[in-house]
């Protein structure tokens, strides 16, 4: 049963980094599971597979959280809001749906 819940757990871990964009590796598990209380990776990922331990506590210690200075040069919006009237965002249908006398 523990081999099927360290197995659970390394699908788990691998699918959440995926979508954090950190790539799986049993070296960063291995360097993770002292920082969340455990001996070993196998031990961390057995409770992954429990639901003994949170994923986002996981993921916490295998790639820790962005500063906000690190997250400024990660996301550069590539659209600025407020182009509507008074820096209003533009909502609805868009403007070439409606005639000249503003009906459909």
């Amino acid at each position: 049963m523990r081999k099927r819940f360290t197995e659970l757990g390394r699908q788990l871990i691998s699918s959440t980094l995926a979508g954090a964009e950190v790539d799986y590796s049993e070296e960063k598990v291995k360097a993770a599971a002292p920082k969340v209380g455990f001996k070993t990776a196998d031990e961390l990922l057995a409770a992954v597979g429990r639901n003994d331990i949170a994923l986002a506590d996981v993921l916490a210690a295998i790639a820790p959280p962005v500063t906000a200075a690190q997250s400024d040069e990660i996301y550069k919006p590539t659209r600025r809001f407020g182009s509507g009237v008074n820096g209003s965002i533009n909502v609805g249908r868009p403007a070439a749906a409606f005639s000249i006398d503003g009906t459909l």
